[in-house]
């Protein structure tokens, strides 16, 4: 206010020094109104704020009273200007309160649901633990009534239907609930438990029919199945797969084994003529306590953006016969030669794992599935959870793209035209994921809401989002001296960063971006502002010259 009055009072002695006189003259030295006449014109235009009767001043001197008004609108134009600039500030801060609070209520309703869904967990895990004693028995039981022990004979139905009945209590969450990380792993752990579960019961079932026709079963009764394999993912060509495949061999409780080959991984496709021979690496195991594990995978080819499968296989000589067993299928896997491929492979594999030949799905079923594609796209682990995408984060997702109850294939198509640049940016780019999970990139959020939050920063204060129009690309909203657009926001063009430019770097040369507002908490939205060079230091490329380096100057 004090600036605002001095620059007042200098405006309105350069008027008056200057108004009366016309172009190209000099005022005569008698005419010329000095600072105690001009000092005593404005205490009465301040002790007369409302009134335009400019004649109290002077009403013999046209030149003074035309000067007061000039004035006078001054005054009135600047009283208007900070009067908008309250209401806008009292408007701002009743948006941000309206804006805090419904996030809380949005971060509140992902925690009911978590309550809901770890009830259901917890209850399934129980009965999953009464269904391993209830298969204990029954293997016990088929052994006794094989041998001619026990005269009673196993029941395999009403175990199943049980396994069944909790399979879709877990798929109903899915399909209804937003689920956290810690949830979301605990839901797909179990439902694979599950899944084994079915397999061994299954495998003793076989073996019981057979023995049904034949009062003894002339075959074996052997299986393998996957018990432990990554969601579907893009790997690149001839690079180490990271993470670990587990197999296990079931078999009947009538079955011998007397020697095995090593199991054996084989890639399962459409394609049939590889230019290659060498089709897979370190895919072969030994079988240790009918487990076998296989570490260092690699895939010497590409699969041309079709999806392929790893089935695992191995020969068995029992007391019976000769078999060769091959598990099915794992999860699908796309082969790529370079970065550029991974947004559409990863694309597919979304859309292959969401609606599994479905027309359309509910909304959270596909929420929860694209978490966990981008739990793995982003390299986090589920025990490991450095940033997770948050409620926020999904509110923005459903409302821009979706907004529905039931989404379909070509509405996930659309957004991923989008979120899955982004996610790639977040996967390769240099800085980005960590900046990104250190809240030093706010990352999803809409340009209107960025603007609200900077409202009441001050000048020099900037966030770092996903540009909403330019997908992959980031925008730069930060606090202007600009009255009239007071937040401003640049979109950080491919050409302003490169391979020895990276995003901090660009940041650190401009003046206008000083204080950084980072995201110190997803979960509360809490935000803080940092100057950049002490957040983002440990980023930048090189050491900045000092201006005494040398006897040398900045410029």
């Amino acid at each position: 206010q004090q600036q605002q009055q001095q620059q007042q009072q200098h405006s309105f002695n350069q008027i008056l020094n200057t108004a009366s006189t016309p172009p190209g003259l000099t005022q005569p030295q008698d005419k010329k109104i000095n600072n105690y006449e001009s000092e005593s014109i404005t205490s009465q235009l301040h002790s007369n704020n409302n009134n335009n009767n400019i004649e109290n001043v002077n009403s013999n001197s046209p030149s003074q009273a035309r000067i007061m008004q000039q004035y006078l609108q001054q005054q009135q134009q600047q009283q208007q200007l900070q009067l908008n600039i309250a209401n806008q500030c009292n408007m701002n801060t009743a948006q941000l309160h309206q804006y805090y609070s419904h996030h809380s209520e949005l971060v509140s309703q992902i925690r009911r649901n978590t309550e809901t869904a770890k009830q259901t967990i917890e209850s399934i895990s129980k009965n999953y633990r009464e269904f391993e004693i209830a298969y204990d028995n029954l293997f016990r039981l088929q052994i006794e009534f094989f041998s001619k022990q026990s005269t009673e004979i196993p029941t395999y139905e009403s175990l199943l239907n049980e396994i069944d009945i909790n399979f879709k209590k877990l798929n109903g969450i899915c399909e209804s609930l937003i689920l956290e990380p810690e949830e979301l792993n605990n839901t797909r752990v179990l439902l694979q438990k599950l899944n084994i579960l079915k397999s061994k019961i299954d495998v003793l079932q076989k073996e019981f029919k057979e023995f049904e026709s034949n009062q003894i079963p002339k075959t074996s009764s052997l299986d393998i199945i996957i018990t432990e394999q990554p969601i579907s993912q893009v790997i690149f060509k001839g690079k180490i797969i990271e993470d670990t495949y587990e197999v296990q061999l079931l078999k009947g409780v009538a079955t011998e084994i007397r020697s095995m080959s090593r199991i054996k991984a084989k890639l399962s496709s459409e394609e049939t003529t590889w230019r290659t021979d060498n089709l897979l690496e370190n895919d072969d195991a030994v079988m240790n306590s009918n487990i076998a594990s296989f570490q260092g995978l690699k895939i010497n080819v590409s699969t041309r953006m079709s999806t392929v499968f790893l089935k695992f296989s191995a020969t068995f000589q029992t007391t019976k016969d000769e078999k060769s067993i091959t598990s099915i299928p794992s999860n699908p896997i796309i082969v790529i030669t370079n970065e550029s491929q991974w947004c559409e492979a990863a694309g597919k594999l979304l859309l292959h794992d969401a609606f599994k030949n479905l027309v359309e799905i509910p909304w959270f079923e596909f929420a929860n599935c694209l978490h966990h594609h981008f739990l793995k796209a982003t390299r986090q682990e589920y025990l490991k959870i450095t940033r997770a995408l948050g409620a926020k984060d999904f509110h923005y997702i459903y409302t821009k793209f979706f907004n529905s109850s039931t989404i379909t294939q070509q509405q996930v198509g659309a957004f991923w035209n989008w979120f899955g640049q982004v996610t790639q940016a977040l996967r390769f780019k240099r800085h980005i994921s960590a900046l990104w999970f250190n809240g030093l990139i706010y990352g999803i959020i809409s340009k209107d809401e960025c603007a609200l939050l900077l409202s009441d920063q001050l000048f020099g204060t900037f966030m770092i989002r996903f540009s909403e129009t330019f997908p992959g690309l980031f925008a730069v909203a930060y606090v202007s001296d600009d009255i009239n657009e007071r937040v401003k926001h640049y979109l950080v063009k491919p050409d302003d960063t490169g391979s020895q430019k990276t995003l901090p770097d660009f940041i650190r040369e401009k003046p206008q971006f000083q204080n950084i507002y980072q995201l110190q908490d997803v979960g509360t939205g809490e935000m803080r502002s940092f100057y950049k060079d002490l957040a983002l230091g440990n980023y930048y490329s090189k050491k900045r010259i000092q201006a005494n380096d040398n006897g040398y100057v900045q410029l």
